[in-house]
Order: C-alpha cells, then sequence, then structure tokens
C-alpha cells in the first residue's frame, strides 16, 4: 500500500513539475512573396490572390502537411492570405500541435491540406543543457530558458528580465 500511494504521488508531483503551460510557438516553414504579373503568367494562375510558396522547411507544419515549392496559400485557418503581412498576421499565434488548413492552388488547381503544427524545435548543445521552463506571473506565465554549461568551472551569467 505504501508503495502505491508514494509512486502515486510521485506521478502527481512529477507531471506538475514537467507539464508546460505555455505552449511553443509552431514552425510554420514556408517562405512566401508576393505574386506580380510574370509570376501570374509563369504559373498560368487566374488572379494575384495569395503569396507564393518559395522554400519548404523540412520536418516544418508546411513539410508535414504537404506543401511544395511554388504552390500560392490562399488561406491559413480560413484566412485571407493575399500579402504576405497577411500571410504572417494569419500565423504568428499559431502554436504547437494545433490544428492547421492551409487552402492554395497547387499545380494550377485548388488543394485544401490540413495538419498539426509542429513546434519550433528545442534548443541542443554537445556543451550545455538548455532547461526550459516557467513561472506564473500575474494572470499568465513568463518563460525561462537557462543554458547550463556541461563542464565545470566559473561562467559569466548574463540575466535579462
Amino acid at each position: 500500500m505504501r508503495k502505491l500511494v508514494f509512486i502515486l504521488l510521485f506521478t502527481i508531483v512529477s507531471t506538475s513539475l514537467f507539464s508546460q503551460n505555455i505552449t511553443r510557438k509552431a514552425l510554420i516553414g514556408i517562405r512566401v512573396a508576393e505574386i506580380n504579373d510574370s509570376v501570374k503568367a509563369a504559373l498560368n494562375l487566374s488572379s494575384k490572390d495569395g503569396v507564393l510558396v518559395t522554400s519548404v522547411t523540412t520536418g516544418s507544419t508546411s513539410d508535414v502537411a504537404g506543401l511544395k515549392v511554388n504552390d500560392v496559400v490562399q488561406k491559413v485557418n480560413d484566412v485571407n492570405t493575399y500579402t504576405v503581412k497577411a500571410y504572417r498576421d494569419a500565423v504568428k499565434n499559431i502554436r504547437e500541435n494545433d490544428k492547421v488548413k492551409f487552402e492554395l492552388i497547387s499545380s494550377s488547381k485548388p488543394l485544401v491540406l490540413n495538419s498539426t503544427a509542429v513546434g519550433i524545435p528545442y534548443e541542443k548543445s554537445d556543451k550545455y543543457d538548455v532547461v526550459y521552463d516557467e513561472v506564473k506571473f500575474k494572470n499568465g506565465y513568463l518563460r525561462i530558458i537557462t543554458t547550463k554549461p556541461k563542464t565545470t568551472g566559473k561562467f559569466k551569467t548574463v540575466l535579462f528580465i
């Protein structure tokens, strides 16, 4: 019985210690450009509505969804993305594990792609450990990112508040 109580207590404490309230931002992973007349003609588009995908990052949300270079993204989560600014505004608050819906033109055909957002990768190094944590502050949380050298010795410290 003591073992069961200990295991249960350990599980509750460790879950609360290691769970994060702040979710990571999504790695959308495409570079986009506005469509001009020459791009419209070259891709045989009926309009200049949308933004042109110029590159796709491997392993990103866009890559997992299936976007390709020269696709034209017209909407993200039902928000029009007819300019680069509109695209950035549409994706800036997407977080890891959010559902993402891309409406686009691919090879001159309309296409809808659905995916789950992939988070920005955690930082890694052979020289230090990176610890991600948070502290409760007012009505929310503040992120704390600490790097801890893997070697011993005296190290300079910089603290941003």
